[in-house]
């Protein structure tokens, strides 16, 4: 069954450099949920879909973001998971009540901008959230090279595959999803749209096709990524 990522919203509040979603310096952009669902049945008729992430940027700056919950819970019976800085937490502190109300999981990515200290952690994990830290690797560019490198076979920063629509295309990876064309490298970029999967022109045994060819897609060859420190339980 897949795990499933989307977007409420593309933009960030904060401004990490290693920011797989190329969030920081996008212009406010705010999806609607609906525009998800068919999709989202789609795969689920196809291969099963086990869990929905509601992604960003940061998800709380949506202003219907509680909306967009709902029609995501009410669509079907998969799990539901929230990713979110946590910027929230003290400005908001009834927002983690609702939330633990609406989504099933909540995970929370802890770096510098966050300020988190003992008592705001606290807060969080009360609540049962999942704590991540990239550590080190926060304050790293994005590099993609013109040139193929060494084929890689596992991926240590993103090995969950969990997959992402973004535009009507289904992707493995989430920094192959939402690449921006003047962010990566020509070669990467080709790469990229070569392999997306088109939902609304897929079938079930495409789909299944896909997903073996896609485990380790070519566009990895260009990315620096399976080299980094991976996102860990804090």
């Amino acid at each position: 069954m897949l795990a499933v990522d989307i977007h409420a919203v593309d933009h960030c509040n904060f401004t990490c450099r290693l920011c797989t979603h190329f969030s920081p310096g996008r212009e406010p952009q705010y999806h609607d949920a609906e525009e998800y669902i068919e999709n989202i049945k789609r795969l689920h008729n196809w291969h099963g879909v086990k869990s929905v992430a509601i992604v960003g940027g940061e998800p709380l700056l949506h202003p219907k973001i509680w909306e967009f919950i709902d029609v995501i819970r009410n669509s079907g019976s998969w799990k539901i998971r929230l990713f979110t800085n946590g910027f929230w937490a003290e400005s908001h502190p009834e927002w983690m009540g609702r939330l633990r109300e609406a989504v099933d999981d909540i995970w929370v990515s802890v770096h510098p901008q966050l300020k988190m200290d003992t008592e705001l952690r606290n807060v969080f994990e009360s609540a049962n959230c999942v704590l991540d830290t990239v550590g080190n690797a926060l304050w790293q560019p994005l590099l993609f090279s013109e040139e193929p490198k060494i084929v890689k076979s596992t991926c240590d920063y993103y090995p969950s595959k969990a997959c992402q629509i973004v535009d009507g295309k289904l992707y493995i990876c989430c920094i192959c999803a939402n690449a921006r064309e003047e962010k990566v490298s020509r070669a990467f970029w080709k790469k990229r749209e070569e392999h997306a999967f088109d939902i609304a022109n897929g079938n079930a045994a495409g789909l299944a096709d896909w997903l073996i060819k896609g485990a380790m897609p070519e566009v990895c060859d260009y990315c620096w990524i399976p080299e980094a420190p991976r996102f860990h339980q804090a």
